[in-house]
Order: C-alpha cells, then sequence, then structure tokens
C-alpha cells in the first residue's frame, strides 16, 4: 500500500482537531468531542479506502506496462526469430545443393575409374 498508517493517523488527527474547533464555539465541549471522534474514525477510513485504491490502480498501471513490454519484446523476439530460421533455412539448401553436387561429383568420379 502507498504511504504508511501514519498518514492515515495524521490526517484523521488533523480533521478531527479542525471540527472539535469549529464545534466548541457552537455546542458543548462533550458533544464537540464526541463529533471531533467520529470525524476522525470517518477520515482514518476514508484514508486507508482512498489509499488502497490509490495502490491497486498503481499497481494494475505498472502491470499493464509490463504486459505491453514484454509483449513487444515477445513480438520483436518472434521477427527476430523468423529472421533466424529464414536465414537457416537458407543456409540448409545451400548446404543440401552443396551435398549434392559433391555426390554427383563423387558418381562421375566413380563411373569414370569403372570405364
Amino acid at each position: 500500500m502507498i504511504g504508511s498508517i501514519w498518514w492515515n493517523i495524521l490526517i484523521a488527527t488533523s480533521t478531527s482537531v479542525y471540527v472539535f474547533l469549529l464545534s466548541i464555539t457552537i455546542n458543548d465541549p462533550s458533544h464537540a468531542l464526541v463529533k471531533a471522534l467520529l470525524f476522525f474514525v470517518f477520515s482514518f477510513l476514508f484514508m486507508f479506502i482512498f489509499r488502497k485504491i490509490l495502490t491497486f490502480s498503481l499497481r494494475n498501471k505498472e502491470d499493464s506496462y509490463k504486459v505491453k513490454h514484454v509483449d513487444m519484446e515477445n513480438t520483436s523476439n518472434d521477427k527476430n526469430d523468423q529472421q533466424n530460421n529464414k536465414s537457416q533455412s537458407e543456409s540448409d539448401e545451400i548446404d543440401s545443393e552443396q551435398a549434392a553436387e559433391a555426390v554427383r561429383s563423387m558418381l562421375q568420379s566413380d563411373q569414370q575409374d569403372e570405364s
């Protein structure tokens, strides 16, 4: 998760103090304290959920980047493999032609020796 629990506590404390200071002027201190504690709990939970969503969205963005990056590498590797296979098959054809030529020359030499 992004950040630490201290961010939750810091934001929750600051909002509860702010709510307490605003409501102490209108309400009695016990009622203002209850409101401040409720706002502490709500803001703590809100920050926790916000950090969780932020972590989830950033993690998915990084994962999608990794998938795209891997796909691009695979695509370029596939192209390289196809080129390598093509050049290898061409070299195999050249080798087979050379081998066929060598066999023909040997057969011709054997025929000449017999005659």
